[in-house]
């Protein structure tokens, strides 16, 4: 009867969408709304966030009919068409003694920003994110353009994700989940593991497919410190959909940890990273 309820009260989601918090069908509890339901092509994701309940599972759907009456949004092409030069040594060096990161792929834009490659999970370069040259306690010789965005997306066609795969792909086995590629390419290149950047702090339906689509044995989501409730959140939502999900948590941004530091964190959530 419960999964009976779950179905019930995903009626009208569409693929990706969730019902936010609800009375849960299983543990009944009015005063408590800490039940979600997300939908997925597949079927139906279910979480109690209630300690003394904690029902979570899957309930398949078979298929779904297509929603009625609703027109699909298309989305529009928004490709990078400005001229790109590569890296200066001076730039090279910035990336290498700030972080430890070989900036391979990385170019300047007309504009005196950086342009960071969106990579697929083969290294497929999908698109750019073109980022002002200007991080917190960091001093850097560009410029940039005062008052623009920290950071723009550019994707290559519209259906691509907006994740961003680290440059230096080995197994799939394990991914580590982070904010920005500087995490990403940091994680990739300090240790086994491969850094998947969501260039941002949430994770849609979109990036969970193509993660899941590598078939990765372990999934951790390390966000920035004052991203770690958020972090939380993506794994209660979505945890279920991989085999193994956790969180990591740290007092700095993963970029900025020492590879020896990075090997340590992973290793303490059910592997080596050296």
């Amino acid at each position: 009867m419960s999964k009976q309820a779950v179905k019930l009260l995903a009626e009208g989601l569409s693929v990706g969408e969730d019902t936010g918090f609800v009375e849960c069908p299983f543990c009944q509890a009015p005063h408590e709304q800490k039940f979600s339901v997300t939908r997925i092509d597949t079927g139906l994701l279910y979480n109690c966030f209630r300690a003394s309940c904690g029902a979570s599972g899957f309930v398949g759907t078979g298929y779904w009919e297509a929603d009625k009456g609703q027109k699909p949004v298309k989305p529009k092409r928004r490709p990078y068409t400005h001229p790109l030069t590569p890296l200066t040594a001076e730039d090279f060096e910035f990336f290498y003694f700030t972080w430890g990161i070989k900036p391979n792929g990385f170019m300047v834009t007309d504009q005196d920003e950086y342009a960071l490659p969106m990579l697929s999970p083969v290294s497929y370069r999908k698109g750019w994110v073109i980022r002002q040259p200007m991080w917190k306690g960091r001093t850097c010789h560009r410029h940039g353009v005062p008052g623009k965005p920290k950071a723009l997306s550019y994707k290559d066609e519209p259906h691509y994700s907006r994740l961003s795969w680290s440059d230096e792909p080995t197994e799939a086995d394990h991914i580590v989940v982070v904010e920005d590629i500087l995490s990403a390419w940091k994680i990739g290149q300090s240790s086994n593991a491969i850094g998947v950047a969501l260039n941002g702090a949430d994770m849609g339906y979109e990036e969970v497919k193509e993660i899941g689509a590598v078939r990765p044995i372990t999934v951790s989501v390390w966000l920035d410190p004052d991203a770690t409730n958020q972090a939380y959140k993506i794994v209660h939502k979505w945890g279920l959909s991989f085999n193994y999900c956790s969180v990591i948590t740290s007092d700095k941004d993963p970029k900025d940890i020492s590879p020896e530091e990075i090997k340590e964190k992973l290793s303490n959530v059910g592997w080596e990273g050296d």
